[in-house]
């Protein structure tokens, strides 16, 4: 098996392609929806600063707005993979 080092970690082939192809399909995705994963995922924003800073009305506004994101790049990501 050859394996890629990537940040001190090691990947074989296999899921360093299956890391590409996640990140294509983030490079896709709408800005807003790559500023809210973002800010979730990376920044590790709450939902209530998340709506905060988005200025949104409520937490759940910001939950549903990540969940349609997400299943956007997962049906993206199952797209590229058929």
């Amino acid at each position: 098996t050859n394996l890629v080092f990537e940040d001190e970690g090691f990947f074989d082939e296999q899921e360093e392609l299956r890391f590409q192809e996640a990140e294509k399909t983030l490079d896709k995705l709408s800005d807003a929806c790559k500023k809210l994963l973002n800010d979730f995922y990376v920044l590790t924003l709450s939902m209530e600063a998340i709506a905060e800073k988005w200025q949104l009305k409520s937490q759940k506004i910001a939950k549903d707005r990540k969940y349609k994101c997400l299943n956007k790049a997962r049906k993206m990501y199952q797209n590229m993979n058929l």
